[in-house]
Formats: structure tokens, sequence, C-alpha cells
């Protein structure tokens, strides 16, 4: 019965797609070799876990379209972009590349889209629309991966230690964060693009975009500074990033963030193999999850999409092939999201999966329920290549290394003004 529904579930979704591409409501003919290419996953013992199972996916997809067939090939973290751009500009990608992080379309005259956002009504909104540029969706989502914030119940005064439920379902803001460390020092890395897009878009701000939302940037940046003039945030924030995670070991800051997936999986095999704790250090009972402070009420939690993307291959039959390629990935995307929800906690990206995550998650009710609410935001649009390229060096070269280095001394109104100066230097190179 399982079988019998992915099979339904793939067949609907190519459907949706062939309203804006007809020719993939043809019937893949006979004799389609497809590749398929992928990530390593980088957790210890789960590559070859994720390279079985994909292969176990594969072997049934085969099964059931016996005139297909599928090698894939599993890359690693840092070359798979390279690879696939490589690739892409001597006209030979891959039928079906599996993105850990789909923030961009590689190419519009390659890269096959899925269909429109309202033909992919069985994914979650925030999914689809993180995949969705001018209307039209260009990838089939398997997973939102999330950020969170690990807190040492231990270490926190009994009024704070009271509060973490609420936080979890209602959110928790920067006061919070102040008022919940006292004397110590929050874990926090601020070095990273990552931190601030997620708090920018936190703040209601566009992350990607920075030029249509600058107050919520100045805004973060004076309260950021504050904290970290008061010792609340990292005072050197280069030398707190290599050391916070063993800090959080230690019992020697309460609170850990931001913590994506693949660390949180790292943080609980860790604590659970441990022995000999000293006080305070967190045992696994200590450990709460919190989403990202944020001004608002509601509870923020910053999602990064995990996709499969099509590529059309010239030659023979092309046509064909591409609406292989893309029943493969529908099939994929469903599929693979069970094993990222059982393995690394992420949220499967189709609906119907939902109940499979809360059981294999081990988060509490009440911060599924929170991370539940942040499934219908739009994160959208997908950005050009260039454009992705454009930001992330933006934040890589510019804005974090300028922040990193003023938050210790300037005054937070003064950071504001400098921060928007260099703003509207980035956004004025060519």
């Amino acid at each position: 019965m399982k079988k019998v529904l992915v099979i339904v579930v793939s067949a609907l979704t190519v459907l949706g797609c062939a309203r804006l591409v007809p020719w993939l409501a043809q019937d893949p003919g006979p004799g389609y070799q497809l590749v398929v290419w992928d990530y390593r996953q980088p957790l210890p013992g789960s590559e070859y876990l994720y390279a079985e199972y994909l292969a176990h996916v594969i072997e049934d997809f085969t099964r059931d379209n016996p005139s297909i067939k599928v090698t894939f090939k599993l890359l690693n973290w840092l070359d798979a972009r390279d690879e696939l751009e490589r690739e892409l500009s001597v006209g030979t990608p891959p039928d079906v590349f599996g993105t850990v992080l789909a923030d961009r379309l590689f190419d519009v005259t390659l890269q096959v889209p899925a269909g429109r956002p309202e033909a992919m009504t069985a994914y979650w909104p925030a999914a689809v629309s993180a995949l969705t540029r001018d209307g039209v969706v260009w990838g089939y989502p398997r997973w939102l991966s999330w950020e969170l914030w690990a807190v040492n119940r231990r270490m926190l005064g009994s009024e704070h230690a009271v509060r973490l439920a609420v936080w979890q379902r209602e959110g928790w803001n920067w006061t919070d964060l102040e008022a919940a460390v006292g004397r110590r020092t929050a874990g926090v890395d601020l070095t990273t693009p990552a931190f601030w897009q997620s708090a920018v878009a936190a703040a209601g701000g566009s992350p990607r975009s920075l030029q249509e939302t600058p107050d919520q940037l100045m805004a973060l940046a004076g309260t950021v500074a504050r904290l970290v003039q008061a010792g609340i945030l990292p005072r050197d924030p280069q030398a707190a990033a290599g050391i916070r995670i063993e800090r959080f070991f230690q019992g020697q800051t309460p609170v850990l963030g931001p913590v994506n997936a693949y660390l949180a999986r790292y943080l609980e095999n860790r604590i659970d193999s441990r022995s000999g704790r000293p006080d305070p250090a967190p045992a696994a009972q200590d450990v709460v999850w919190l989403p990202f402070p944020s001004p608002t009420s509601d509870p923020f939690v910053p999602w990064q999409v995990s996709a499969y993307y099509v590529f059309r291959r010239q030659g023979p039959d092309a046509d064909g092939r591409a609406a292989a390629a893309a029943r493969l990935a529908a099939y994929l995307a469903r599929r693979m999201g069970r094993w990222g929800a059982e393995h690394l906690g992420v949220v499967p990206a189709y609906r119907d999966d939902l109940v499979f995550w809360a059981l294999e998650s081990g988060l509490t009710l009440d911060l599924r329920v929170a991370m539940t609410r942040n499934l219908d935001r739009t994160l959208g649009p997908l950005l050009l290549s260039d454009e992705a390229d454009f930001w992330e060096q933006a934040y890589l070269q510019a804005l974090v290394p300028m922040l990193v280095k003023a938050l210790p001394r300037a005054l937070p109104a003064d950071l504001g003004a400098r921060l928007r100066t260099e703003l509207e230097k980035v956004v004025a190179r060519p």
C-alpha cells in the first residue's frame, strides 16, 4: 500500500509539471539510462546509511519502471556545486541533482521546471515558495532543514527554566536571551552569514535582498552590538566561534545557537555517549530546543530547503528522457524526505509525512507545533545563480567582516549608519 501511494504521488506531481511543460505528460519510452548526483551526508556513519537507502529507493523505482535504468554518484560538499556548473557549461549535467541547499536556479535553459505552485499542494508552502521564481517551481522539495537554539536548563535560574515551554510554544526575543544568560556569555556564532540571514528574516526582513528591507538589519546590528558590549554575546566573535560547542559541553555557557539539524544530531550523539559529566555540563534530558530569537511574538524557525533538480540533456529523445527524470525526481523527493526525518530530524517536504516526522524527530510537542506554524511561510523567490553568488559574497566579504570587527566597540546608533553605508556600497557594485 505504501509503495502504491508513493507511485501515485509521483504521477500526480509529474502531471502538475506537465501543465507547464507539455511534453512531460508523455510516458517515458524504453531504454533510458538516467544519472543522479547527490551529496554525501557528513555525519559519522550516515554516508553509508544514506547511500544504502538511496540505492534501495532507486531499485524500487526501476522495478516499477523497468524501461528506466539509474546510476547515482555521491559528491563532496565542497565540490558538488562547482562540478555541476562545469557539466552545465558543456551541456552534460546529470539528469537529477539532489541539492542540500536549494538556493539558486542554476540554468534557465537546461533546468526543467517542476510545475506551478498551485499544482504542488502536496508539499509544504515554505518548501514550494523557496523553489519558485516568477510563478514557476524549479525543483522537487524533499525536506526542510531547521535552525534551533540549544539551552542547558541546568544552568538557568528557576524563574527562567519554567518559561522554557512557553518560549518553545510562543517564541522568545533578545531580551529573554539576555535574562536567561545572566552574567555568562551565550555560545553564539556571529561570524557566519547564516546567523545574520536568519536574524534578519526573524525580524521580518529579506535576508537575500537587503536593499528592500535595510531597516531590519540596522536595528538588528544595534541590538547585537549592545549585547556584545554587555558580554551577553561574545566580545571576540572570531575566537568564540571555534570553542562555543566545547563550552556548551563543559557547562560553561547555557545557550548554543544557531544549531542546524546536522550539528543537533552531533550534539545528541556526543551527549548521550558521555559519562562522568562535570556539573553543570548537560545530560541529554537537560538540553531544551528553542526557536530563533525574534522581536515578534511568534516563534520563528529558519528553514533551508533540500530538493531534487531535473536537467534536460541534449540528444535523441531528450523530451522523453526529461520526462523520465522528472518522474524519478518526484519519487526520490518523497522517499528520501522520510530518510531525512528519521536520521536528521528534518521536516519532510511532503505534507502527509508530518506524523512520521513527529514520531522520529525527538522534539517536544510544543516545539513541533511552533515549527509547523512556520511551514506556511513564504521563503522565495528563488534566486538566479548570479544573484545567489552576489549575496553570498556580500555577506562573506563585506557585511559580516565589518560587523564582526565593529561590534565590540561601535555605539549601536553609529553601527547602523556604518552598516547602511557598507550596504549601499555592496548594492552599488556592478
